[in-house]
């Protein structure tokens, strides 16, 4: 496991659930935010970083941890948001810079600590249609504001790069109405784990040099390349288990491993399937069930929709939605009737895509 930074590493490496590296992350992210509010030093507001901390091990099974090793996190990520020295008292301590794109978005409050990082990763024709994306993810997508967690720099970086790369297409505007922006949320989210993860993402970068969701002419230039092996495969649905009756879950790699806190039942912090949606992972798992499809679909439905994993989130919707309307009248009520046209997430919802009035527009090869 490589991180960044090393100072948890042990901590971190014993433990074997597939987010530890982001958990480091998330970790960064809790102390950014605290000192993005002064840092206060009050002890209370520090123990409350401390539960937070805390909270967020125990909900992936890192079970103890000695508050001296939490304390040593949050004044070293601390020192590289300050731009201080991680030990002072030593001769020769070097300055370990933050990564800045934990840094949260704030689109109109750019101080000193951004150090001018919104300017060099977005292009400003791009910065109206990024601040869409966030807000067709909020309002349309998430189904009560208390499941949006914050998002960083980090999703504002690779929404741009998506934007430079596919902009010129026009593939990112064959949807209109209220989805319009719901390749370029769910491309960008699913380049943004993966990079939080540091996961390798050649197969993703083969897919934007060589679209497949352009023509059939690209289509049969990309199959082809994959399958004489000049570029990966595309991985898509790693995280979602689907049954033969249609209905998808997170596997035992993901959200299933977030375990329930032993605590009194009335203490907000429980984890539950509820609650798992106020995270990062859980905009990451709505993103990845929207990416996959098809991919996640069962193998009959596969058929039916000819194995086309490799469009564009809204031209999968597009096309399962075409063949939902060449269906026979009983049997289109019969998915109706079953929930297959709307995709939820989290129990009670927490996000929500409602596919009936979905635009055919764009709906595949």
């Amino acid at each position: 496991m490589n991180f960044k930074y090393q100072f948890l590493e042990k901590t971190f490496n014993s433990n074997l659930h597939p987010l530890s590296r982001a958990t480091y992350r998330h970790i960064e992210a809790l102390v950014v935010d605290w000192c993005e509010a002064g840092s206060p030093s009050d002890k209370p507001t520090l123990s409350e970083l401390y539960g937070k901390i805390r909270t967020l091990l125990s909900r992936i099974a890192v079970q103890e941890i000695e508050t001296s090793t939490i304390g040593r996190a949050v004044k070293d990520i601390k020192s590289m948001y300050d731009g201080t020295p991680r030990n002072p008292d030593l001769k020769n301590s070097k300055i370990v810079k933050l990564d800045p794109l934990v840094l949260p978005i704030e689109w109109n409050n750019p101080t000193a600590n951004r150090m001018g990082v919104l300017d060099e990763i977005i292009t400003q024709k791009n910065k109206h249609r990024i601040i869409r994306s966030l807000d067709y993810a909020a309002r349309t997508l998430c189904q009560s504001p208390e499941y949006y967690s914050a998002d960083r720099l980090r999703y504002i970086y690779w929404a741009n790069h998506i934007l430079n790369r596919l902009e010129a297409t026009g593939f990112l505007d064959q949807v209109q109405g209220i989805h319009r922006d719901l390749d370029l949320w769910v491309l960008a989210k699913v380049f943004e784990r993966r990079d939080l993860l540091g996961q390798d993402m050649d197969d993703l970068f083969a897919w934007l040099s060589h679209p497949p969701f352009m023509s059939y002419e690209d289509q049969n230039i990309y199959l082809r390349l994959v399958e004489q092996g000049k570029i990966p495969i595309l991985r898509q649905g790693e995280f979602v288990t689907v049954t033969e009756d249609g209905s998808a879950t997170g596997n035992d790699e993901y959200l299933n491993q977030w375990n329930p806190l032993e605590r009194d039942v009335t203490d907000v912090d429980i984890w539950t399937d509820a609650n798992a949606f106020k995270t990062p992972e859980g905009k990451f798992l709505v993103a990845d069930g929207l990416f996959s499809f098809i991919k996640t679909r069962p193998s009959w439905l596969k058929d039916q929709l000819s194995h086309q994993t490799y469009l564009l989130p809204s031209q999968q919707l597009g096309l399962f939605m075409k063949w939902v309307d060449l269906a026979k009248d009983e049997d289109r009520e019969k998915i109706i009737k079953k929930g297959w046209t709307t995709i939820t997430w989290g129990n009670p919802h927490a996000y929500k895509l409602d596919l009936t009035d979905f635009p055919r527009s764009g709906a595949g090869l």
